[in-house]
C-alpha cells in the first residue's frame, strides 16, 4: 500500500489549522484555495441551472436563487406552510 505524499496544499492547510493570528490564518486559507485551483486537473466551465418545483403554499423563508453550489431547497426554522386544500 502506497503512503500519501504531502503536497504544498497539505502543508498550507496544516499550517492554517494551527495559526492563531486570524489575519495570517485567513491569508493561508486563501493561498491554499488558490493553490488548489492551480493544481486542479480540470475546472468546470459550464454548470446547468436546476429547477426545483415549489408549491404556492410553501414559503421557504428566503429567496430561492441559483448559486454555484446548487443544492435542493433547505427547510429551516423560517419555513412556513400556509393553509391549503
Amino acid at each position: 500500500m502506497e503512503t500519501a505524499r504531502s503536497t504544498p496544499v497539505d502543508s498550507l492547510i496544516e499550517t492554517a489549522r494551527w495559526e492563531l493570528n486570524a489575519q495570517k490564518q485567513e491569508a493561508l486559507w486563501k493561498e491554499a484555495q488558490i493553490q488548489l485551483l492551480k493544481d486542479a486537473v480540470s475546472v468546470p466551465i459550464i454548470r446547468l441551472k436546476y429547477t426545483f418545483p415549489q408549491k404556492s403554499y410553501v414559503d421557504l423563508g428566503y429567496p430561492l436563487e441559483w448559486a454555484w453550489q446548487t443544492y435542493s431547497p433547505q427547510i429551516t426554522e423560517k419555513a412556513r406552510i400556509f393553509a391549503h386544500k
